[in-house]
C-alpha cells in the first residue's frame, strides 16, 4: 500500500497531481518494457486466475507515467476478470472511480458514482477513497452540502489512527496527500 506522499496510485484518493514523483524517473525505457511485459501476459494467459492483478497493474503502470487514457483502458479488463473469476478481486473499481474524477471527467460521474457504490469498503481506506470520489462529484454537480458532507467524513476517517486489524497496526490507515486533503477541506468549508 502506498504510503502518504510517495505518490503511488495505492495512496488514497490518489489524482494525477500525485504521479510527480513517478514522472520524474529517468528510467521511460525500464518503465515501458515492464507495461509491455503486462501487456503480453495478458495476450498470451488471458485465463489465468490472476489475470485481473495483471489488468489492474497494468492500469498503474500507464498512471504512473500520466497516460491516463491508456490506464482508463485497462482498468476494465480487471474488472471483467473479476467477474469471470469470482474469488480473485482487487482495488480496479476504486482506481477507475479516482481516475475519473481525478482527471474531472464530468461526462463519466455516473459511472464512477456507480463503481463506488459497487465496491464494498471494508477498510478506513476503501471507505475515504469512496468519500474522496462522492465529494468530488457532488462538488462538481454543485452539490455543496453533500460535498462538504462527504469531505467531512474522509477528514474525519483520515484523522481516525486505530488500526482496522488490531494485530496489524498500520493495515487500512488512511495516508492520503497533501492535494487531496486540500481538496477535501475546500469542499468541507463549502
Amino acid at each position: 500500500m502506498g504510503k502518504k506522499g510517495d505518490g503511488s496510485i495505492d495512496s488514497p484518493a490518489w489524482g494525477p497531481d500525485d504521479q510527480a514523483p513517478f514522472v520524474q524517473k529517468p528510467d521511460v525505457a525500464r518503465r515501458e518494457a515492464a507495461r509491455e511485459l503486462l501487456q503480453r501476459a495478458i495476450s498470451d494467459h488471458p485465463d489465468t486466475l490472476m489475470i485481473a492483478l495483471v489488468h489492474e497493474l497494468l492500469g498503474d503502470a500507464y498512471a504512473t507515467d500520466r497516460l491516463y487514457d491508456e490506464a482508463e483502458l485497462a482498468y476494465p479488463g480487471a474488472l471483467d476478470a473479476y467477474e469471470n473469476v469470482p474469488l480473485v478481486h482487487g482495488y480496479a473499481e476504486m482506481k477507475l472511480a479516482l481516475l475519473i474524477t481525478a482527471t474531472r471527467q464530468v461526462s463519466k460521474y455516473d459511472e464512477a458514482q456507480a463503481l463506488v457504490e459497487k465496491e464494498e469498503q471494508v477498510f478506513k481506506r476503501d471507505r475515504f477513497d469512496a468519500l474522496a470520489v462522492l465529494a468530488r462529484i457532488a462538488a462538481e454537480r454543485g452539490e455543496r452540502e453533500a460535498a462538504a458532507a462527504h469531505a467531512r467524513s474522509a477528514l474525519e476517517i483520515e484523522l481516525n489512527t486505530e488500526p482496522d486489524v488490531p494485530r496489524h497496526p498500520g493495515a487500512g490507515h488512511v495516508r492520503a496527500e497533501e492535494a487531496t486533503l486540500a481538496e477535501l477541506r475546500e469542499f468541507a468549508r463549502s
